[in-house]
């Protein structure tokens, strides 16, 4: 086998682990596979007496996805990132009923 042919091979496997690692440990986190895409999951945590919710959002394709997001400041004086949803768009026949 050339040379070439070896490199080919080596780096197919290093991309088949390497998605193979991703797609475990997100397993393992969150309790599903994630599909290629961009993909959302929600995080609960406890703060003081009250539940706080937060979405993460990650990119499982090859190329990169064009998100919008609104930086802002809270109440309490933190600055923090949202990302903007369309969420009423996407099924406008749910929206009417």
């Amino acid at each position: 086998m050339r040379l070439t042919g070896k490199l080919g091979i080596l780096l197919i496997s290093i991309l088949a682990f390497a998605f193979s690692f991703v797609e475990i440990r997100h397993r393992a986190r969150f309790g599903h596979f994630a599909l290629p895409g961009l993909h959302a999951d929600v995080l609960t945590r406890m703060v003081d007496y009250w539940t706080a919710y937060e979405a993460r959002l990650t990119n499982f394709g090859v190329v990169p996805v064009r998100i919008t997001v609104c930086d802002f400041v809270s109440d309490i004086g933190l600055t923090l990132t949202l990302v903007c949803s369309r969420f009423g768009e996407w099924d406008r026949a749910a929206a009417h009923h």
